[in-house]
């Protein structure tokens, strides 16, 4: 019995309405491709447009997909947002690599060979998982916004039956000036930590969201100065992210739990 996967691409513009189109279904179209080498697409994606892909997979017997999805010159993947989850447990994964194709060995996938992952479930419904597959342990890994490109995605469901639906959120592409700052703008102290971690930028810091290795959202302060002291002390010990906005952009850093 094979669990049904709904991946929906949302992409989105402020000046363009929405539509809907479906680029693919496993049901009319037939299986997604089962080698990385030669993954189902590229599907290229559309600013404006709300494109669908559907996929059927599990864990037993295993059921892998490869697809490759294009970002257009001027334009950027911006979120991955798990929109709902359904499964018996927890152990669905995504993973991806750069280029048009992959020649990972997804039998036995080492981390160093990727360009990121991440296993999601009902903890991260409604959360953007993009960030976290950025910051997966040993992977050459990326910060987000992801550019102009290909990129090849699989999907692996390697315990039991799973529903999942995803959306991958394109616009346009912003400069690095307004959209993202550099490391040596914002500083966190202490890290690791265990009760408190001091966030500071030369940049007035606007928004601060911690999220954990699931994307789901643990903690959110707003403020409207350089320095902020957050309370870590109730959280579960590991590694979270913290997506840090100032008025001057914005940067996604590792902060560990002790």
């Amino acid at each position: 019995m094979k669990a049904k996967l709904l991946f929906t691409i949302a992409l989105v513009t402020i000046l363009s309405s929405v539509t809907a189109q479906e680029f693919y279904n496993e049901d009319t179209d037939g299986d997604l491709s089962d080698d990385g080498t030669v993954p189902s697409g590229p599907f290229v994606l559309e600013m404006g447009t709300t494109n669908t892909l559907t996929a059927s997979q599990a864990g037993n017997p295993r059921d892998v997909d490869f697809f490759t999805i294009t970002i257009q010159e001027g334009q950027e993947l911006q979120q991955i947002i798990v929109n709902s989850y359904n499964g018996t447990d927890n152990v669905a994964f995504i993973a991806i690599d750069s280029g048009a194709t992959t020649d990972v060995d997804f039998s036995n996938p080492v981390a160093s060979t990727l360009l990121g992952g991440a296993t999601y479930g009902t903890a991260s419904v409604g959360n953007d998982i993009l960030p976290v597959m950025g910051n997966l342990s040993g992977a050459e890994g990326f910060t987000t916004p992801l550019g102009e490109g290909d990129y090849t995605f699989w999907l692996n469901q390697t315990g039991g039956i799973s529903e999942v639906e995803l959306s991958f959120v394109v616009d346009q592409t912003l400069s690095v000036d307004d959209n993202q700052l550099t490391d040596s703008e914002v500083t966190i102290f202490p890290n690791p930590a265990q009760n408190t971690i001091q966030i500071s930028s030369n940049h007035i810091l606007q928004k601060i969201v911690l999220f954990d290795i699931l994307g789901k959202e643990v903690k959110t302060v707003e403020n409207g100065t350089n320095t902020n002291n957050i309370d870590i002390s109730q959280l579960t010990s590991g590694l979270y992210l913290a997506k840090i906005t100032t008025q001057n952009g914005s940067i996604t850093r590792r902060v560990i739990k002790q």
